[in-house]
């Protein structure tokens, strides 16, 4: 490919990738509401977290206290 074609190619598919979604705003086309949207007005889906704390505790010992 030599050059002008390149330039002109690439000329083109940046007009394209801009003119696109542009034309799509102008026709109001709008975004479809999220499932997150939807799962925020539910009741108990922004619930508080839970409160108790379940982490493992560890009890580090010493290396003559572990045995042979």
């Amino acid at each position: 490919m030599d050059r002008k074609d390149f330039l002109k190619k690439s000329l083109i598919a940046t007009a394209t990738t801009v003119a696109v979604p542009t034309m799509l705003r102008a026709n109001n086309v709008t975004p479809k509401e999220s499932t997150y949207d939807r799962l925020m007005e539910q009741v108990g889906f922004n619930h508080l977290p839970n409160e108790e704390n379940k982490t493992m505790n560890t009890v580090v010992h010493k290396a003559a206290t572990r045995g042979h």
